[in-house]
Parts: C-alpha cells; structure tokens; sequence
C-alpha cells in the first residue's frame, strides 16, 4: 500500500439546490417577519409580535445555513504523506498530526471520524472516506497494541460517569424549558393579566438562554456517548484478546488465523486432511466468553482458497499482530 493518499471532496446537486432554497427562503421569511412585526407594534400589540418575531428568527436561521452550507469545505485538502496527515476542512479548520496520535477511525456516508486523544475530528462530503478508513485503520493496527482488560474497563467507567453527569444536565434543562408554561397556568394570550405578561416576557427571553443552553449540553452529552461507546468498543477488544486461545483446540492442524474488527471476529484456516481446506468464520460472544462459527466454507486446493478469501475479505482490514 502507498504511504500517500489524497481525499476526494465532493460537492453535490442536492446541496447546490438546498442552499439556493435555503437562500430565498430566508430573505422572503425575514422581510416578511419584518414587516408584520412592525405593523403589530405599531398597534402596540406586542404580545403578538413575540410569534412573528420568533419567525423572523427562523429565516435568519435559514439565511445563515445557506451562508454555513455554502462556505463548509471550500477550498477544502486531505493528504497524508510519510505517516504525517495535512487537512483543511469545515471552516478553514486545519489538523496536522501524526497517524499514531489517531487512537481510532470511525467510517459513515457522511465521511469520517477521527478520534485524537480526548478531540473528536469529524471531515464530512469525502468521496474517497472508505479508502481513507482503510488505509488509517491498517496504520493503527500496524503500530498499536490491543488493550489491557483492567486500563479499558477503567477507560470504560470513567466514560460512563461522564456521560450520566452530562445527561442529567440536559434532563435538567428540558424541565427547567417548561416553567414559562407552568408559571402561567397554561392561559392564553387573552387571558394573560399584567403579571402573567410579564412573566412571559421575562421567560420567553429566559427559554432562548435555555434552549442554547441545552443544546451545548446536549452536544456535549452526545460527544460523550462517542466516547462511552468506543471505550466500551475498546473493554470487549480486550476482553476478546484475553480469550483468544479459546476453541482453537476444535480445528484440527491449523494453518492461520486472522483477526479483525478490533480483535472481535477472527477466521481460522485449517487443513483436516490432504487436499483439503476449510475457513471458519468466527465472533467473539462477550457473555460467554466463546468464539461462535457465523460461516465455514470448503475448499478442494490452495488456489481456491486464496480466491476466496480474496473475493469476501479483500476490503477487510485485518489485525496486524496475531500474537
């Protein structure tokens, strides 16, 4: 495999349709909001000026998607060359980094997530992403080591107890977003009294520092859930690796065994006889500490074999070190 590689950024039709929609859509809900606001002001109906303002907020909102959408990835580069990533991507946002500070590599439609000590990089619209994932994935396996079960069940706890504080934040958010509601009984507009109203006005502004509230904890909480799930990721590999040898004795004179998947599926290459091949196809059960067959395939000579596990395990990168 070369040691360069190049991302491919692509830029579709449903974006550039999205963006001229978002556009002006924005501008006519904006000026539109501008306009009847304006109008209930001057009646000095300011109660029902707060919903039209509040759509106002929407066009802007979808004014400055466009301007977000439109701008995301320009003049955007991904290279790695010698061990060494260069990228700009999002917003001019720039990472240069060695590929063994990248601990994992997470692989989507939308393109790729790196995980760099305690930074969760995500570079999306990469048409290239599974190349990437791959050629990353086959570096990290070449120059780290599985984990030990006692620092990934450590890594593991310390991850859940800061995903249940982040989510009890968010919980308390949502409550606390429904004391307007509370505090006015649940009336209408025309029911509201003098005080009612000012309740409302004080909270509705009160809801906006909320709902922005929310959301950062809400992302945060989000972000360690990522980490919740890839060190648990990490505790099963360990677990996997502690129990590598098990039901290995039931192949008989073994020629091989590749694992992958962080260490949770394996294929054990055996010979029971003379000119006779057979590959099995196993996952690691977690709760029986057992290796179970998902799929054994037969094969008369070395060359089918080979041409077998070319065609179902070309794109799989597999574990380096195999003990």
């Amino acid at each position: 495999m070369s040691d360069t590689i190049s991302g491919i950024f692509k830029n579709s039709l449903p974006k550039t349709v999205f963006i001229i929609f978002a556009l002006f859509g924005g501008i006519a809900i904006t000026v539109n909001s501008c306009v009847f606001a304006i109008k209930e002001l001057q009646k000095k109906l300011i109660l029902s000026a707060i919903p039209i303002f509040a759509s106002m907020f929407i066009g802007i909102f979808f004014l400055f998607l466009a301007f977000y959408i439109y701008n995301f990835n320009k003049n955007a580069f991904f290279n790695i060359e010698n061990e060494k990533l260069n990228a700009q991507f999002g917003f001019r946002k720039k990472l240069c980094t060695d590929i063994k500070n990248i601990t994992a590599v997470k692989f989507s439609v939308w393109g790729l997530k790196l995980f760099i000590g305690d930074k969760i990089i995500c570079i999306y619209d990469l048409g290239n992403a599974y190349d990437i994932y791959k050629y990353i994935t086959s570096q990290i396996n070449r120059s780290s080591y599985p984990p030990y079960i006692a620092d990934a069940k450590d890594e593991y706890i310390k991850n859940k107890k800061r995903f249940i504080i982040h989510l009890s934040l968010v919980c308390l958010l949502v409550v606390m977003s429904f004391l307007c509601i509370l505090l006015t009984d649940g009336k209408s507009f025309s029911e509201f009294s003098s005080y009612d109203s000012l309740i409302f006005l004080i909270y509705t502004f009160a809801q906006f520092g909320t709902f922005f509230a929310c959301l950062f904890m809400a992302c945060k909480c989000g972000r360690s859930l990522q980490f919740l799930n890839l060190s648990k990721r990490r505790f099963l590999s360990a677990l996997a690796v502690e129990h590598k040898h098990n039901g290995l004795d039931r192949h008989p004179n073994p020629i091989d065994q590749k694992y992958f998947n962080d260490y949770m599926n394996r294929i054990i290459v055996f010979m029971p006889r003379k000119s006779l091949y057979i590959y099995e196809v196993e996952f690691f059960s977690p709760e029986s500490r057992t290796w179970i067959s998902r799929r054994s395939v037969t094969c008369g000579s070395l060359n089918e074999l080979n041409s077998s596990l070319e065609q179902f395990f070309k794109n799989i990168p597999f574990e380096q070190r195999n003990f």
